[in-house]
């Protein structure tokens, strides 16, 4: 590479930095054993501590997280059979694109703990809308949905959207710290025409609500359950979906798959599942 540059030296390559700042990376003390990619990108971060957006927390987050993409991620989603797939009339033509999204919904199955996902819907607002529109269609004669208040006021937003064009659909806005039941009768609607309650674990404000409440709500009443989750969450959480192992947890499962290898991106596209 110096012969490509025209370069005697490594130490003549920096000669225009100065002397008393080119000792301020201390390379030499890299571990002998080296470092994986995101310990790789922390181990430089330390030589930028004199910024002072290095001290800043980052409180912008409600659904879109800036976490960390390893290269590959990149690599692997810029290929062609990637980046322009689609599922084709002949499904032999792209057999590894069917073998990606049978992956993709076996992982998805095991980390909610129910048996059946879909390969993706637009982002989790639309996959928290298709849930509570699955939910009525399940219940068949409700049509009241109860909808948590500390949910993504997004999700709530792109619901209030659906039920707009169906308006068969009743939304009531609900404080799971509070009785359920007096919240229904305070606007005339009847605890057993309550088709689903819909939560979100974590919540937008990032907490863990007691679930107990609307899990003796919807058994009591013959309601569903629909949790929308955030799945990396999910990596010390319980598998959230209704199971033998969980009989108390959710009917319909849903969230955003942006956490898992996508960037912020302004806001979107991004990958909802339920």
């Amino acid at each position: 590479m110096l012969d490509t540059i025209g370069v005697d030296s490594i130490d003549a390559l920096f000669s225009a930095i100065p002397p008393q700042l080119q000792g301020l990376c201390q390379f030499d003390v890299m571990p002998a054993s080296g470092l994986d990619e995101l310990g790789l990108q922390q181990f430089f971060k330390q030589f930028t501590e004199a910024n002072l957006a290095h001290h800043y927390d980052c409180f912008v987050g409600g659904g879109a997280y800036n976490r960390f993409v390893p290269p590959a991620v990149n690599h692997i989603a810029s290929r062609s059979e990637f980046y322009t797939a689609y599922t084709p009339y002949q499904p032999e033509v792209s057999q590894g694109t069917l073998q990606m999204i049978y992956e993709f919904q076996t992982m998805v199955s095991e980390l909610v703990g129910l048996d059946v996902t879909n390969a993706s819907v637009y982002d989790g607002a639309s996959a928290f809308s298709e849930s509570a529109v699955m939910a009525v269609r399940i219940a068949k004669k409700r049509h009241t949905l109860l909808v948590s208040k500390t949910v993504n006021p997004h999700y709530r937003a792109v619901l209030d959207t659906y039920t707009g064009v169906l308006d068969h659909i009743n939304v009531v806005p609900v404080d799971l710290t509070a009785d359920l039941e007096a919240q229904c009768c305070a606007v005339g609607v009847p605890p057993n025409q309550v088709a689903a309650v819909l939560v979100q674990l974590p919540n937008y404000l990032g907490f863990l609500e007691d679930q107990a409440m609307v899990t003796a709500f919807c058994k009591a009443h013959g309601a569903l359950k629909v949790a929308a989750v955030d799945p990396v969450a999910l990596g010390v959480m319980a598998a959230p979906g209704k199971s033998e192992a969980n009989p108390d947890g959710a009917d319909i499962v849903c969230g955003e798959l942006q956490q898992f290898g996508n960037y912020v991106n302004f806001g979107g596209p991004y990958g909802g599942f339920v």
